[in-house]
């Protein structure tokens, strides 16, 4: 490694995780260079990061308008010439060595296209952050931990081959705050290269939790806002699977209401509103035991919420889009098909526990 610019958009302007980045320890006899992005015109940069910039080492780059996470780091791409560039999200605090273990796996792999490291949470602290946790939600943010190698990692903390980075720019179709503008950027990049991204377990980042942990789960909704775009970007990822809970409920509606017109009774209704959550809350909880232990099955409420905001954000997308077609469609974010048939098979076990569970109710309540 000669050269590596630093490129962390940035609407918060926190001034720790910043000041944490640019107090990186750069290696011996490599070029470093800082660029953050301020993407909130009227925000103000705090002293201690105005302090640092000299237009040289660092560099203070405010976007006219809010650009978003996508078009901010683009305004990075087109300030770097650096052989590396290293993208980072403004509210993560790196190792101090995070800069010498990149150079150390650049030296190893002095051929490969680029590597990304774990993200790291804080110990959860609430029934809800290690609800979290046990959803696999952040499954991608921890990836660089047990996979040598994918097309695409999260932009919380990924290195990219200069040249190869600068010939693709983010499309600033995906929702400002971030969901899906990585995967879809990345996937380019990887594809125009023909390589991967190689893990590097040691290079890693910490985060906090969103909201200083509070209960949120738009977040989770707004990632499957952005990644239901990726179904036509990329469709040769995409797969069918049985339809989660959202979707019965969504689809169950015409039907419950012509079956509770038909036989005079509010029990078809009360399969659809009681018997489908009872069954996914069933379900989870078997899922849990089965894949995580028994304590982790005391999460089971926060896990459901989690993973159904999710769904629910990606089947309005599909509506929203006008992809009918995009109900019951997934999309493989390993992007290599070895997961498949793990999903659909926990879906079509859901499914069935969904209609088990709506059939007791609709006995009882007949």
């Amino acid at each position: 490694m000669q050269s590596v610019d630093i490129v962390v958009p940035s609407a918060r302007l926190d001034v720790g995780p910043l000041t944490a980045i640019l107090d990186m320890v750069v290696p011996q006899g490599v070029r470093a260079r800082w660029f953050i992005v301020a993407d909130s015109p009227g925000a103000t940069v705090p002293a201690e990061v105005l302090a640092r910039v000299d237009g040289l080492v660092v560099t203070l780059i405010r976007n006219a308008t809010n650009l978003g996470s996508a078009g901010s780091r683009n305004a990075g791409l087109d300030a770097s010439d650096a052989e590396w560039i290293l993208f980072l999200d403004d509210d993560v605090t790196p190792t101090p060595e995070l800069l010498v273990r990149y150079a150390d796996a650049v030296a190893a792999q002095p051929a490969a296209l680029g590597f990304f490291g774990p993200t790291r949470f804080q110990a959860a602290q609430s029934q809800y952050q290690r609800g979290v946790e046990v959803s696999d939600i952040l499954t991608f943010f921890r990836v660089a931990e047990y996979m040598r190698a994918l097309p695409w990692a999260p932009t919380s903390n990924v290195l990219v081959r200069g040249a190869a980075a600068r010939n693709e720019r983010f499309r600033t179709v995906f929702p400002k705050g971030g969901g899906g503008e990585d995967i879809d950027y990345l996937l380019r990049v990887a594809r125009r290269a023909a390589g991967e991204f190689s893990a590097v377990p040691s290079a890693f980042v910490d985060h906090p939790w969103w909201f200083n942990g509070a209960r949120d789960y738009s977040r989770f909704m707004r990632w499957s806002f952005g990644d239901s775009l990726l179904h036509d970007l990329h469709p040769e990822h995409c797969y069918r699977s049985a339809p989660n809970a959202v979707e019965v409920l969504a689809l169950g509606v015409p039907v419950a209401a012509l079956a509770a017109a038909a036989t005079a009774s509010l029990a078809p209704v009360a399969a659809l509103v009681i018997g489908v959550p009872l069954g996914e809350v069933v379900a989870e909880f078997a899922r849990l035991a089965a894949l995580k232990g028994w304590p982790e099955c005391l999460y089971c409420g926060e896990t459901v919420l989690i993973r159904s905001s999710n769904d629910v954000g990606r089947l309005a997308m599909q509506l929203r889009l006008g992809r009918w077609r995009g109900v019951c469609e997934r999309w493989d974010h390993f992007c290599n098909g070895e997961h498949i048939a793990y999903h659909k098979r926990w879906a079509a076990l859901k499914l069935a526990t969904h209609l088990v569970a709506a059939g007791i109710v609709a006995w009882l309540a007949w």
